[in-house]
C-alpha cells in the first residue's frame, strides 16, 4: 500500500507586497484505516502563480514525519 491515499490538494490563498511573510495554517485530514505495515507521512508545498493547482510553477519545500510502523498488538499469557 504506498502512494497518495485519497487526499486532495489545499489550496491556501496568501499574498504580499512586502518581503517575506510568517505563515501558518491547520490542515485537517481524515486518513484512511491503515493496514499493517509501515508508513511515512509527507508534505510538499507548491506555488502556483496562476491560482491553478494543475499549473505549478515549483516546489517550495516538503515535511516527512519519522517512520510509522503499525503492527498487530501480541498479549503474552503465562
Amino acid at each position: 500500500m504506498g502512494g497518495q491515499h485519497g487526499f486532495d490538494p489545499t489550496a491556501v490563498w496568501f499574498a504580499s507586497d512586502h518581503g517575506p511573510l510568517r505563515f501558518e495554517h491547520k490542515f485537517t485530514v481524515v486518513p484512511p484505516k491503515p493496514q499493517l505495515g509501515l508508513y511515512q507521512l509527507t508534505a510538499v508545498i507548491t506555488h502556483s502563480p496562476t491560482g491553478d493547482p494543475k499549473k505549478l510553477s515549483e516546489m517550495f519545500g516538503y515535511a516527512e514525519s519519522t517512520p510509522i510502523m503499525i503492527t498487530k498488538t501480541v498479549v503474552e499469557t503465562n
